[in-house]
This record gives structure tokens, C-alpha cells and sequence, in this order.
């Protein structure tokens, strides 16, 4: 080990020697950003009872030419050691590294934790992000810096487009049982940002393969609406589990659009139909026979695509009699238009 008061041996890569933490910088663009302060404890305290077993990895300052400064090192690996010596009040053993400059001191202390069990998908996620989009590297170059399959980077990478509250969900601090799954929060990552707390709640709850066919849906929607959205893998077979998401989908948007015209204070709805022209509030009204009409025949064929049995459980229309079936006429027997109106 090199004498602990010989600067130049310090500067050797692969010297191995002892130091106080406080001449030790973090390195500020670690890639690792949660620390377990219970953890942390324990592991100090097996440190000062049995010693470090694996040094911690520096550099010299390499943004510095100051002298005054050339006694003060970054960390490269090692952070949760270096914690907890800090804690504890320990010297810590450590060993010097050949970084010289920020690209390979990311890059080195990215490696060392992306294997390590309690580096998480959100940060393993802004690693994969970063090697792409700022250092643009290849797929190739990635998965053999990291050791992972194209796969798993693929996902990662998708994870780093989320809303920064579905990251949340992702990650300690949060319980494994509380946490968004990997595959959801991928699927959900192809839609605008702005939309995907509003889907997250839509399937919150459903099973895996389900919630993702919503989602793929629902992406397939903004699309169609002109909004961009990011590219999802090859294209695939159209299924019949893909319009059964959707149906879900608008179904819920629907029922919630009626339900916010249900809570209208009527003075509200009063004081706005005031205002609009005559015509205009003819208009919507026919068109609300429309709907209407719509709504039973939509009824109709999904009681008709439902299991007999199923459908004699279902609860009758309110003001209908179950023995008759659901009519398109009044209660004067005339029939009515496309829109609503008595022939």
C-alpha cells in the first residue's frame, strides 16, 4: 500500500492507499442517485468492525491545475463505502483509476453499477438514455459496454420517456408491490407525455396483457389525431383483443364525458344555452336524439354479443319492461328518425 504521505505515489493508476472521505469529491453526474440510509448504517458499522474488503475507485482532480487543490479526488466507484466511512468517522482504503475527464469517469462509474442489484430500472433507464441521445452510441456499442441484451436496453431506454411521476412509480423509495410494472411503464412511454398519467389510471389494476392492448390502442388514436408520438417496434397482426382495448377505452371516456354534463349545476346549463343562437341550440338538440338513438342500438349489439347466460343477469334498461325487448318508437307507437324525431 503507498505511504499515505507520498503525494506522487498517489497519482500512480493503481495505487492502493488509505484517506480521509472529506478529500474525496462526489462525482456530481453519478448515475447512481438513491441511497438507503439504513443500509448505509449497517454497512459502516461491518466496516468498522471487519475492515473494507474492496477499495473505493478516484481520480486526481482532473479540473483543476490549482496546487492547492491537487490533494482532492473525485469518486469513480464506490459511493455507498464512501458514505458510510463519512458516517462512521473511518479512514477509507482506496485505489487510483486511469480516468481523465468526464465522458470516462461517467462512463466507468455507469458500468460499475449498472450490476448491481440495487441500482435501479430509473437510473440503469437515464444510463441507457444518456449513451444513446448524448453520447450516441450504437445498440452494439451499449449492450457491450453494459453487459445487457437489446432487449432489456430497448425497455430501459423506453422508460426514460416517461412523466417524471410514473418514474416515481417505478423505484425505491417506493414498496415492490406499489410500483409501476417495467412492461406497462414501457407501453405507456409511446404516448405524449401529457397523456400518460390519464392511461396510467385507466389500467391501473388490469392484467398485463389487457392494459398493454389499451395502451397500443389508445396510441394508435393520438396518431390518427396528427399528434406525434415515438415510433413502437415492427408492426404486428391486428387482433381481435386490439378493438376490444379500445372499445374499453372510449367506453370510459364516454360514460365520463355524460357523467360531467350529469353534475352541471342547471343554472350553469341555463345561462349557456342563453347565450347561444336559436339555431345552435336546435342543432344540439337533434343531435341529441342521435344520440340517444346511437346509445340504444349501441345496447343492443352488445347484448347481442354477449353470452345468453351473461345476459340474463344484466339489470333492465331503467323504464323498460324485461319481457319486451327494447323498442325505437314512443310511447304515442310512432317511430323515430335518425334523428330522434317522431315520423
Amino acid at each position: 500500500m503507498a505511504d499515505e504521505k507520498n503525494t506522487k505515489n498517489r497519482q500512480i493508476v493503481g495505487a492502493v492507499f488509505m484517506v480521509n472521505p472529506s478529500t474525496i469529491d462526489r462525482f456530481d453526474d453519478q448515475p447512481r442517485t438513491h441511497f438507503d440510509e439504513d443500509a448505509l448504517l449497517l454497512l459502516g458499522q461491518s466496516m468498522k468492525e471487519d475492515g473494507q474488503r474492496e477499495p473505493c475507485t478516484i481520480t486526481p482532480n482532473y479540473n483543476s491545475n490549482s496546487p492547492g487543490k491537487s490533494e482532492k479526488y473525485y469518486l469513480v466507484d464506490g459511493e455507498r463505502r464512501w458514505r458510510a466511512a463519512t458516517l462512521m468517522g473511518l479512514k477509507l482504503k482506496v485505489i487510483v483509476s486511469s480516468v481523465q475527464d468526464r465522458k470516462s469517469h461517467y462512463f466507468q462509474s455507469a458500468i460499475a453499477n449498472t450490476h448491481r442489484e440495487s441500482f435501479s430500472v430509473v437510473e440503469e433507464a437515464e444510463v441507457v438514455r444518456r449513451f444513446r441521445e448524448e453520447y450516441e452510441l450504437s445498440w452494439k456499442q451499449i449492450a457491450v459496454h453494459l453487459g445487457k441484451d437489446l432487449v432489456t436496453l430497448r425497455k430501459r431506454y423506453d422508460l426514460s420517456h416517461l412523466h417524471p411521476d410514473l418514474l416515481a412509480l417505478l423505484g425505491p423509495p417506493r414498496p415492490q408491490d406499489q410500483r409501476l410494472s417495467i412492461g406497462i411503464g414501457s407501453e405507456l412511454s409511446f404516448l405524449p407525455c401529457d397523456e400518460q398519467l390519464e392511461i396510467a389510471k385507466l389500467v391501473k389494476g388490469q392484467p398485463y396483457a389487457v392494459a398493454r392492448e389499451i395502451i397500443r390502442q389508445y396510441v394508435k388514436v393520438v396518431e390518427e389525431q396528427g399528434v406525434v408520438v415515438r415510433k413502437n417496434k415492427a408492426g404486428r397482426k391486428r387482433r381481435p383483443s386490439d378493438d376490444a382495448g379500445m372499445f374499453q377505452v372510449r367506453m370510459k371516456r364516454i360514460l365520463a364525458d355524460i357523467q360531467f354534463i350529469r353534475n352541471l349545476r342547471n343554472d350553469s346549463l341555463t345561462q349557456f344555452l342563453s347565450r347561444q343562437p336559436l339555431e345552435d341550440n336546435a342543432v344540439m338538440m337533434s343531435r341529441l336524439g342521435q344520440i340517444a338513438v346511437g346509445f340504444q342500438e349501441l345496447r343492443n349489439k352488445i347484448e347481442g354479443a354477449m353470452p345468453l347466460d351473461l345476459r340474463r343477469r344484466l339489470p333492465k334498461p331503467i323504464g323498460q319492461d324485461p319481457a319486451k325487448p327494447p323498442s325505437s318508437t314512443r310511447g304515442n307507437g310512432k317511430k323515430l328518425t335518425k334523428d330522434g324525431i317522431p315520423v
